[in-house]
């Protein structure tokens, strides 16, 4: 489990713990926790980043447990970041983060990390899918609003992947929609043919054509 600082309590953590789960949660930042984190001993794992991993008893809690917390000089930071960080003489101290996983304290620092790729995610479905609102009050409609939120978003994936140049593969839907999807346009017919009729000065003309020539290749599923 990753957890935001919401968690740091030991009525929390402590049962998810007895249950065998893995988690790791921001700690609150005490002037004890923040004594042990300072004095702990910080090797580099990458050019500017020191982490360490540390032992601590939060207040009213029974038995010590683990932390890990990473830092980087001062220097390289900005003054908006090291604001709203734990800044000491010559270093910036990220999150202390208490876990009870069995590695070394970057890897739990990058582990937790990965929380926010799936805060873009959630944010992009409640965006751009329509997930913020469960739609109505019958288990089994809602369960299929979100399968077929779920497979529109498994297509955008596959036209991402299957479609896209590789230059603008990083698109999200937002922006598929405003550079690819909402264009005015219009079927002329030319001979026996219907030709799909593009605004004159519209900028993405050769991407999508490339995109049309792509498209083209992808082999149907059924």
């Amino acid at each position: 489990m990753r957890l935001d600082g919401a968690f740091y309590d030991k009525d929390i953590l402590l049962p998810i713990e007895e249950e065998g789960y893995g988690y790791v949660s921001v700690a609150t930042m005490t002037g004890p926790l923040i004594k042990a984190m300072v004095a702990a001993k910080y090797h580099e794992f990458a050019q500017g980043w020191e982490a360490a991993e540390f032992t601590y008893t939060p207040w009213k809690w029974n038995e010590q447990h683990r932390f890990a917390v990473v830092r980087r000089p001062s220097s390289l930071e900005s003054d908006k970041l090291k604001e709203s960080l734990f800044t000491l003489k010559k270093h910036t101290y990220h999150r202390a983060l208490v876990h009870n996983l069995a590695l070394e304290p970057e890897s739990v620092w990058r582990f937790y990390t990965d929380r926010a790729n799936q805060e873009l995610l959630i944010r992009e479905f409640k965006d751009s899918f329509f997930m913020a609102k469960i739609p109505t009050r019958s288990f089994w409609a809602n369960a299929a609003y979100m399968e077929m939120i779920l497979w529109a978003y498994d297509l955008v994936l596959a036209f991402q992947n299957l479609c896209l140049p590789e230059e603008v593969r990083h698109w999200n839907i937002s922006t598929l929609r405003r550079e690819l999807w909402w264009l005015p346009a219009e079927w002329v017919k030319h001979g026996r043919r219907n030709v799909l009729g593009l605004p004159a000065k519209y900028p993405q003309q050769k991407l999508f054509t490339k995109i049309q020539v792509m498209a083209s290749k992808v082999k149907p599923l059924i």
